[in-house]
């Protein structure tokens, strides 16, 4: 690790292609990180190597971050992948350049398992990303807005006296726009922050399920996962669907209480006689 510390970027080419890559010729190159960052070598290089104190890293993994320039255009296509790849650069492969240093003991022993490497790219979530953060920006304020105009159209159809079906119209929409995410297709990724506030119509309203977060982790599938849709925001919504049921039931068993009970004095029958 000291030496993959020292030579990082000496040893390795890391570059990415797109899905287009084979058919077009005019684009038919590799394209290049923005810029990736390495975060933990996997071991504690100074001021030497203590594989004890090293937990939890496992002293074969190097972590790194990668930036791309556009990365809600990466995994779209579901039989086509974007793959990212990483080759041993040719001087050091063909043994042009002496490095000294990687390999202990006898180093006819020792070589490298393979020479170049590559796996898929799939849909890439990137906050930082200007496009992306601005669009999970209007997603969190867009929940509240849903609210504020679901509890006014509320307010003003209960004032005028003119029926709650606008709203339960709305509601309704609402809800079969919320589940077009976890069909059977990828959106791009920012646009799945554009489909989040319709969620309120299920009344799931917070971003970490209270009392029990551990749900928050768990998804019935990739698309779920790719909605931000986890068991524990199902949750949510079941608890609080189960509670306006019951606010319902008992609206009604008091209004049916109501009904049958005997309120006010018994009618009685005024007699006027004539007066002679």
């Amino acid at each position: 690790m000291s030496f993959l510390f020292n030579h990082f970027d000496d040893m390795f080419k890391i570059y990415w292609r797109d899905t287009s890559w084979r058919n077009n010729n005019k684009d038919n190159q590799d394209r290049t990180l923005e810029d990736y960052t390495i975060n933990s070598w996997g071991v504690i290089l100074e001021p030497y190597w203590d594989f004890q104190k090293a937990d939890p890293f496992d002293s074969m993994t190097c972590n790194f971050t990668m930036t791309f320039s556009e990365p809600y255009k990466i995994g779209l296509l579901v039989k086509k992948s974007d793959k990212i790849f990483m080759d041993v650069r040719e001087a050091f492969k063909n043994g042009t350049v002496n490095y000294t240093g990687i390999f202990l003991g006898n180093k006819t022993e020792h070589r490298l398992t393979n020479f170049a490497t590559n796996t898929k790219l799939t849909l890439i979530f990137d906050w930082k990303n200007p496009v992306m953060a601005n669009f999970r920006w209007v997603s969190k304020n867009m929940y509240w807005v849903m609210i504020g105009i679901i509890i006014t159209q509320f307010c003003m159809l209960i004032l005028r006296g003119i029926g709650l079906l606008p709203l339960w119209i709305l509601i309704e929409y609402l809800q079969l726009v919320s589940f077009m995410p976890i069909y059977n297709f990828r959106l791009i990724p920012y646009l799945y922050d554009a489909f989040k506030p319709a969620l309120v119509s299920h009344m799931i309203i917070f971003d970490e399920t209270p009392f029990y977060k551990k749900l928050d982790d768990d998804f019935f599938n990739k698309n779920y996962e790719y909605y931000w849709l986890s068991v524990g925001r199902l949750l949510q919504s079941f608890v609080f669907m189960c509670l306006i049921l019951f606010g319902l039931v008992f609206a009604h068993f008091c209004t049916c209480c109501c009904n049958r009970m005997k309120l006010g004095s018994p009618t009685h029958v005024a007699r006027i006689g004539r007066c002679n």
